[in-house]
């Protein structure tokens, strides 16, 4: 799953990608934001990702290298 987390002014907006279909969360928080766009891809995939914020972060540095 391909993701992208962007900000505007005071909101969020967060793009959840399987490779058939690409959805788009906004929220206030950034977590907010995330969680909508990767649980209207992928519920179960979400539960795990969202469930360990380490995994969040590795991904973080492997994008910013």
């Amino acid at each position: 799953m391909d993701v992208r987390l962007d900000s505007f002014k005071d909101r969020w907006v967060a793009t959840a990608s399987d490779g058939r279909r690409t959805e788009i969360g906004l929220g206030s928080l950034a977590r907010s934001a995330l969680s909508a766009a990767v649980h209207a891809v992928a519920p179960k995939s979400a539960v795990a990702l969202l469930a360990d914020p380490k995994l969040f972060g590795v991904s973080c540095q492997v994008l910013a290298s």
